[in-house]
C-alpha cells in the first residue's frame, strides 16, 4: 500500500487559500491566536477512506482536534482560536469500518505574518508482526509435579507407575516440601520393589544440568536408588546410578554435562533396591516400618 503524501503552507491570510497542486495542504492563520485551516487532495488515498480526524497538541496547552469533510475527492479541516507557537499536528484517516489506514504527523508553525512549508506523509498504519519466542528454562525446575501433591492434595501426576499397591503418596515430607512424599515398598521375594518414572523433553544443545532430590531409608539397611539417563531414538547413550541410604530426610545433588538433541529424552527412574525384613505378603508391607521414601525431585539447567 503507498504512502500518501501532502504538503502544507501557513499562510498570513483570513481564508481559505485556494490551491491548484493537488497535493498541496493549505495551511493558513490571520490574528493571534489564530484560525487554522487545512485542506487537501484525496485522489492518492488508495483506499476508501470515510473519516479523518486532526490533532494539534502542545505541551502546556490543551489539544485541538477536528474532524475533516471529505467532499469531491478532497478533505478540509478547521481549527479555531489556536494561540501562537509550534504544535505538533497529526492526522488519521479511518475506512467505513473505522479501521486507521493512514496516520501522519508533523511539527507546525503557528505565527501570524511567517509560511511555513510542511511536508506530512500519511503511512499506512497497520502492518504485521512477526514474534520469535525462545524459551529460557534457565533456573527452572524441569520435573512434572516434583513433590507428588497438587494444591495440597496428593498425585501421582506426570509419573509412570507400574502398581499403585507397591508405590503410594504418603503423608510424610522433609521440611519446606509440602505434605506428601512418594512411597516405594521394599522387594519382596524375587519381586522388585516400588518403582516410579518420569521424564523430560525438550532440551536441546550442550549444558549442565543439576538433579537433585530427598531420601529417607525406613528400613536402616540396604539402599534406596535413582537412575538418571539420557535416551535418543531409543537407545541409551548416557546412564549412571545413584544409590542411597540415610535414616532421616537428607537432599542429594549430583550435576551432569549434557549435549542434547531436541528429541532426546532424559530418564529419571526411583527405585528401592532393599528387601522386606518384617513383610511376610505383600498384603503386609507397612509403608511407615519400611521402604523407601522420595521427595522434591528436581532438574534444573544451569
Amino acid at each position: 500500500m503507498k504512502n500518501v503524501i501532502f504538503t502544507a503552507a501557513l499562510v498570513l491570510i483570513f481564508t481559505l487559500t485556494s490551491c491548484n497542486n493537488e497535493n498541496l495542504v493549505g495551511v493558513t492563520s490571520a490574528q493571534n491566536p489564530s484560525n487554522i485551516s487545512i485542506s487537501f487532495s484525496m485522489k492518492n488515498a488508495g483506499v476508501t477512506i470515510t473519516r479523518i480526524e486532526g490533532i494539534l497538541s502542545r505541551r502546556g496547552y490543551d489539544s485541538l482536534f477536528t474532524n475533516f469533510t471529505i467532499l469531491n475527492d478532497s478533505a478540509s479541516g478547521n481549527f479555531e482560536n489556536v494561540p501562537s507557537g509550534i504544535w505538533h499536528l497529526r492526522v488519521n484517516a479511518y475506512n467505513a469500518s473505522n479501521t486507521l489506514k493512514y496516520t501522519g504527523s508533523a511539527d507546525v508553525k503557528v505565527f501570524p505574518g511567517e509560511t511555513t512549508p510542511v511536508s506530512l506523509t500519511l503511512n499506512p498504519a497497520t502492518g504485521s508482526i512477526k514474534i520469535s519466542v525462545t524459551w529460557n528454562n534457565t533456573g527452572i525446575n524441569l520435573i512434572n509435579n516434583p513433590s507428588f501433591e497438587f494444591n495440597g492434595k496428593p498425585s501421582l501426576a506426570g509419573w509412570i507407575i507400574k502398581d499403585t499397591t507397591w508405590t503410594k503418596v504418603v503423608k510424610e515430607t522433609p521440611a519446606g516440601e509440602g505434605t506428601w512424599s512418594l512411597w516405594l515398598s521394599p522387594a519382596f521375594g524375587p519381586l522388585q520393589g516400588g518403582t516410579a518414572r518420569t521424564y523430560v523433553t525438550g532440551q536441546s544443545g550442550e549444558g549442565m544440568y543439576t538433579f537433585s532430590f530427598y531420601e529417607k531409608n525406613l528400613q536402616g539397611f540396604a539402599w534406596g536408588g535413582v537412575t538418571f539417563s539420557q535416551v535418543r531414538n531409543g537407545t541409551i547413550i548416557f546412564s549412571t546410578n545413584i544409590t542411597v541410604d540415610t535414616l532421616h530426610w537428607a537432599i542429594f545433588t549430583k550435576t551432569f554435562k549434557l549435549n542434547l538433541m531436541p528429541s532426546d529424552t532424559i530418564n529419571i527412574n526411583l527405585f528401592n533396591y532393599s528387601l522386606a525384613v518384617k513383610a511376610k505378603s505383600n498384603a503386609k508391607i507397612d509403608s511407615v516400618t519400611s521402604g523407601i521414601l522420595y521427595d522434591g525431585i528436581s532438574l534444573i539447567k544451569n
